[in-house]
């Protein structure tokens, strides 16, 4: 497994999966947008901006769904990853999210993806704690325990 870091305009990144946070609007009112989301929003013509006010995308802590189309964006599908409400997203709640998004990433049928989970402001943490984190939840989302597994045999358990 290959990781890199990028800083790049995000609306721009050509991947088959970028992974966006957002977080929960109260009533919908409106959206609540970290300035790298705003110009991924402004280049879809605001698609999360207005997904995340009308309550078509739930934006809960940990939430994942897929959009699998992005118009106007270098990236293939979006994964919006809700942070819960903003007031609340501290150091647990974006170590559960991000797992959250790991998991469902994981799952994909794709080559390479792009995370915007950095741009999270989190008190005390900076890019590097963040990248870190990110780094060790893909780790764990894709480890797969086979040591005792018998080679040949799919299900583990011998024929018969």
């Amino acid at each position: 497994m290959e990781f890199s870091v990028q800083t790049a305009n995000p609306a721009k990144i050509e991947t088959a999966c970028l992974v966006v946070p957002i977080y929960k609007v109260p009533d919908h009112k409106s959206s609540d947008l970290l300035p790298a989301v705003a110009k991924l929003d402004d280049a879809s013509e605001q698609l999360i901006g207005q997904l995340v006010a009308s309550g078509d995308v739930d934006a809960s802590l940990a939430n994942v769904q897929l959009l699998p189309y992005a118009p106007g964006l270098g990236a293939e599908r979006l994964l919006l990853v809700g942070l819960g409400e903003r007031e609340k997203c501290h150091e647990t709640a974006y170590l559960k999210a991000l797992d959250a998004a790991m998991a469902a990433l994981i799952k994909l049928p794709i080559d390479n993806a792009s995370v915007m989970l950095t741009e999270v402001p989190l008190a005390d943490r900076d890019a590097g704690w963040k990248a870190r984190k990110v780094l060790e939840s893909i780790e764990r989302a894709s480890y797969r325990f086979d040591q005792f597994k018998r080679r040949g045999c799919p299900t583990g358990r011998p024929p018969g």
